[in-house]
């Protein structure tokens, strides 16, 4: 992932993602930038799959 899409990506988790609550952006920012690339995918992923067809489709 080139920084462009890493930037967009975690703007996108920051935006639509829960269970950061009382985390300002630039905590999420700090605590995604750490786990790495394959995680920040793995979940923005999640969000997609959950936006288009609801959380029951993790069963």
């Amino acid at each position: 992932m080139n920084g462009l899409e890493r930037e967009q990506t975690i703007q996108y988790i920051i935006e639509n993602a829960g269970g950061f609550e009382g985390k300002t952006p630039d905590e999420i920012r700090q605590y995604l930038l750490e786990k790495g690339d394959g995680f920040i995918q793995t979940l923005a992923r999640g969000l997609i799959r959950d936006y288009y067809f609801g959380p029951e489709s993790r069963l």
